[in-house]
Order: C-alpha cells, then sequence, then structure tokens
C-alpha cells in the first residue's frame, strides 16, 4: 500500500459517515504527518506500518465524531439581494432507517399475501376444475 492508496481508503471509508469537513480534516491531517515524517526521514513503508489500517483509523473517527449518522451536506445561496449563504446537515438516523425499511417489508409481504390469498380463493376452483376435467380425460380416454 502507498501512502495515497491509505489516503484514498482513509477518505473512502468516511464518506457518508461523518460531515465532509471532518473527513477533509483528517486526510488533511493525514497527509501532513506522511510528509512531517519522511522529512525526518522515515520511508513510506516505516510510517504504514506505523499506522496500521486506514479502517480501522477511520473506524475510530467515525466512533468519535460520527457514529452510525449518515450525512449529507448541501449548500446554496440565497435568491439575489441576500448575500448570504446557507448550510444544511441533514442527519439520518440509523435505527429509524432500518426499522422503517423492516415496516416496508412487513407492509409488501402483507399486500402480496393478500393478492395471492384473494386470487386462490377466485381461481381456486377453477383450478380444481381444470384438474379433474384433465384427470378424466387422461383416465377415461385411454379406454
Amino acid at each position: 500500500m502507498t501512502k495515497y492508496e491509505f489516503l484514498k481508503e482513509l477518505r473512502e471509508t468516511l464518506e457518508g459517515q461523518v460531515a465532509e469537513s471532518e473527513i477533509e480534516d483528517s486526510v488533511s491531517y493525514y497527509r501532513d504527518y506522511f510528509s512531517r515524517q519522511e522529512a525526518a526521514g522515515r520511508t513510506e513503508r516505516e510510517i504504514l506500518e506505523e499506522l496500521g489500517s486506514p479502517r480501522l483509523i477511520a473506524k475510530s473517527i467515525i466512533e468519535t465524531k460520527g457514529g452510525e449518522q449518515i450525512y449529507y451536506e448541501d449548500t446554496y445561496e440565497e435568491p439575489a439581494g441576500e448575500e448570504q449563504s446557507s448550510s444544511k446537515v441533514f442527519v439520518f438516523d440509523s435505527f429509524l432507517s432500518k426499522i422503517g425499511c423492516l415496516a416496508a417489508l412487513i407492509i409488501v409481504v402483507v399486500l402480496v399475501g393478500s393478492v395471492f390469498a384473494v386470487a386462490l380463493r377466485f381461481i381456486g376452483p377453477l383450478i380444481l376444475i381444470l384438474l379433474l376435467i384433465y384427470l378424466i380425460k387422461n383416465v377415461f380416454g385411454k379406454r
């Protein structure tokens, strides 16, 4: 692994887990760390061995800065005449997302089950009649 691969993996692991500003701060910190250590005479391999896995580092950052929340940052400009820009951060709690997905799955299963139950109630007798006709035809038609 190179330092560029390290920084890329760190960034990718952090994306969607912490605010974009936190990602930039973390990547910038480790990029500067590499520069300082290389300037002190250490090799890239030594630095990478010391730091370890970028995924573990990202996990530590997520646990302290983001938890299981997904961040989306969206900036926009105010209409003409107002010169302020605003930044909004939308936070979706993953627990609520999981509950919502589970509820949607239950609703789909109930609806599909209901459709099949109604269909079988009306189509079932028709299938039974067709099956009887087929059996009678095969049993008595071969004599």
